[in-house]
């Protein structure tokens, strides 16, 4: 039988699209945030308070918001990518107390900058804080560059109201399905109180006439744009697959395939009442495990493993199913994971629930009309060790 694609697996299909574009682009957005991360630190490390570099960091953290040790940025070369330690030192060199504190608490919270590299920056800016009569240092401008700063970034606040708008709408429509999440509020909540700071700031910083802050500004608004447009796009592909999983509810035929043929019961539809004549199917799916499969198809991962880890299946049909739901999970967050190790470890970890479904009932494979491609491939390769032939006697 042929299967009809998903939404879900058109859904990974683009992904992967998108994914194959990405990474043919690298080299160019590689060239981009690593250029503007060494211009940056020449200055800083010159101890010259610079616009440029203001601007540079902002522009690197757009592209690559992420710090990072020994990351590579073209041939064999590797760097310490830590991006708001070195806003913080930049910051720092002209004075600019509060927003020197702002990037160096970032830093920390990322847990990639070491106290060897904080604690001298935090020395400092102590020292300046102390000292009431230091006034921060603003590189020499003319009026036409402020009033272009505070244009750029009005402009970039205006896009990040923009995508404040298109979460809002998406939120809403959410909300109606029964589909919300309480992370989601708080993150657009967050980010809209961002934009309200902004906006009062900009006006503030124009008349001081601080470049480095509007700079700042400017970066920073496009930073909750990207982070908007990104909650927005996790609450559409959400609903998407919360449709499709209420149109489809999963029985155990969708969630296990029978390697050899068996009897498949008729297909049970919304519409039929309760006390249908047809008969039930042969394995009734526990109820855990169809909370599970939903919460997979919604894309709440860690709802997965929270469901799955308090479940006690007595049959080993579920349990199989169970470890398949688990291990397409794990595999969902490696592949959206910008750590290395963490793709890995999740991989690894996918690897392991296959094999251990494979052991508890060889006869299961993934339905490929409910789990995406990505899992039946890695199904496929997952091979059970063969046991090692005991030695012969030599006797």
């Amino acid at each position: 039988m042929i299967h009809q694609p998903t939404i879900l697996s058109r859904a990974l299909l683009s992904l992967a699209i998108m994914t194959t574009a990405f990474l043919a682009a690298a080299p160019t957005e590689a060239a981009r945030w690593y250029e503007d991360y060494d211009l940056a630190v020449e200055y800083i490390e010159a101890g010259q308070c610079s616009t440029e570099a203001i601007e540079a960091l902002g522009a690197a953290v757009v592209d690559k918001s992420k710090p990072k040790r020994s990351v590579k940025t073209y041939a064999q070369r590797r760097i310490d990518y830590l991006p708001y330690y070195q806003l913080a030192r930049a910051h720092l060199v002209c004075g600019n107390t509060d927003l020197a504190q702002q990037y160096l608490e970032r830093s920390r919270t990322y847990n990639i900058a070491s106290e060897e590299e904080l604690g001298p920056v935090e020395q400092r800016l102590n020292a300046l804080l102390a000292d009431q009569t230091t006034q921060p240092t603003n590189p020499p401008f003319d009026q036409e560059a402020l009033d272009n700063r505070l244009l750029a970034a009005q402009q970039n606040l205006e896009g990040a109201r923009g995508a404040l708008s298109s979460t809002n709408h998406s939120l809403a429509e959410a909300i109606g399905l029964h589909a919300e999440n309480l992370h989601w509020a708080t993150q657009r909540d967050e980010s809209a109180r961002r934009i309200e700071s902004l906006a009062t700031a900009l006006s503030r910083y124009h008349e001081e006439g601080d470049l480095l802050a509007l700079a700042d500004a400017a970066h920073s608004a496009t930073e909750v744009t990207r982070s908007l447009d990104g909650l927005t796009n996790q609450i559409n592909r959400a609903m998407e697959e919360l449709r499709t999983a209420r149109a489809a509810t999963p029985t155990a035929q969708a969630l296990i395939a029978e390697v050899r043929p068996t009897a498949t019961p008729p297909p049970i539809r919304a519409e039929m009442a309760q006390d249908s004549v047809l008969p039930p199917p042969a394995h009734s799916v526990p109820g855990n495990l169809r909370s599970a499969a939903a919460a997979y198809l919604s894309g709440n991962y860690d709802s997965v493993m929270t469901i799955l880890n308090q479940a006690n299946f007595g049959d080993s049909k579920a349990q199989a199913a169970a470890l398949l739901i688990r291990a397409a999970a794990f595999l969902s967050l490696a592949t959206t994971a910008e750590d290395g190790a963490v793709t890995r470890s999740h991989t690894k970890t996918a690897r392991a629930n296959i094999l251990a479904s494979k052991k508890l009932n060889p006869e299961i494979h993934p339905d490929p009309t409910f789990f995406p491609p990505p899992v039946v491939q890695l199904f496929n390769e997952v091979r059970p060790e063969k046991p090692s032939r005991p030695e012969e006697d030599p006797s």
